[in-house]
């Protein structure tokens, strides 16, 4: 069996064309249906940001306070956390002193707001966080307000750089949407519990993306349901064929010409703690693994793999290469294929398989 990185889009059988034709419409009524929940979501997100700069003018003028993570990309779903970032205007490096007793001001200027039903203070070696939860008025969102506490451009870099990969690839925002969702049915979108962040996802995705759309020769007629090819064949790539312990996973800086041998390379001992972490290379810092606390990536292979084999499954709704209830009649049954491939991840859950 051929490995998923030798295969062309043109080699692939043409009931799988079927299926790419009927996900390619579900992805993209899936796009329209979060960015209209969205609409609301982002007014409030503007309010809670206008808030907290309101609170940190009022303490101090040499910072300044914007949206970054999925809010900042257009790639959030109405369950993402709302991610405020604090940085400094001037050049000049904050010591932890200075950003602690900053982030006490600020605690101390919002909690007297009655948006604010809950705060927490985290902290780590590299940056702090002032967590807080806000009221039903404002969208009972968790609002994770970051400050460096170190000339870090990291998360600002970030931003710009996910902007630049989709701007270079067009299927990329739908394709985020869905796998997001998958990954949350799942209850693998929390590195914290050993899931994979939403940046982590995006370089698996862009990785992919690279490796296909910059290399092969892609015919018209795959051009007309590119997106549900490339969503398919990411979900078989990283599901069944890739190898996740002999290699790590590369993405190349945006509109670089790329080579399908360059995006797998064998693992690096100082990427990882252990042979069976998933390697996921940041390529803003290629010491990095950004998946390193991803402990449960084998869950994560195989969320990827019951989705991309339920979609070759038959059905009765008539709507794919499945017989209808009525062999006569065909059953308009919108967005089938990609609602049982949302639907794998949570039965997968209430089974006890993923843990």
């Amino acid at each position: 069996q051929k490995e998923c990185s030798e295969l062309k889009f043109s080699q692939i059988k043409i009931e799988e064309n079927t299926i790419c034709a009927i996900l390619q419409k579900d992805l993209y009524d899936y796009q329209r249906y979060i960015q209209l929940e969205m609409t609301h979501k982002k007014v409030l997100a503007e309010k809670i940001l206008f808030e907290i700069k309101a609170a940190l003018s009022s303490v101090t003028n040499n910072y300044e306070a914007k949206i970054h993570g999925s809010y900042a990309n257009n790639l959030a779903v109405p369950w993402s956390n709302l991610d405020i970032l604090i940085i400094s205007k001037t050049e000049v490096v904050s010591s932890p002193e200075e950003v602690e007793l900053l982030i006490v001001q600020l605690a101390n200027k919002l909690n007297s707001k009655n948006w604010v039903l809950k705060m927490q203070n985290i902290k780590s070696n590299v940056f702090s966080v002032l967590r807080i939860f806000t009221s039903r008025e404002l969208g009972e969102m968790r609002v994770d307000i970051n400050i460096q506490s170190e000339q870090n451009n990291d998360f600002v870099k970030s931003v710009q750089l996910i902007n630049d990969y989709l701007e270079e690839f067009p299927v990329l925002e739908p394709l985020m949407l869905a796998l997001k969702t998958i990954l949350r049915n799942a209850n693998l979108n929390i590195p914290a519990n050993g899931g994979l962040s939403s940046y982590g996802l995006l370089l698996l995705v862009v990785s992919f993306l690279q490796s296909k759309l910059n290399t092969e020769e892609i015919a018209e007629s795959d051009k007309e349901i590119l997106l549900g090819k490339v969503f398919h064949g990411f979900l078989g790539h990283y599901g069944i064929y890739f190898d996740y312990q002999k290699y790590v996973i590369l993405t190349h800086l945006p509109k670089k010409e790329n080579k399908v041998e360059n995006q797998q390379v064998e693992r690096d001992i100082n990427y990882s703690q252990n042979q069976h972490d998933l390697v996921i290379v940041d390529p803003l810092n290629n010491q990095n693994n950004v998946a390193l606390l991803s402990h449960q990536f084998m869950n994560l292979k195989m969320a990827f793999m019951i989705a991309y084999l339920v979609s070759k499954e038959d059905c009765e709704c008539g709507c794919h290469y499945g017989k209808a209830k009525n062999e006569n009649e065909i059953f308009e049954t919108e967005h089938c294929i990609l609602k049982r491939m949302f639907n794998s991840a949570k039965l997968f859950i209430e089974t006890n398989f993923l843990q």
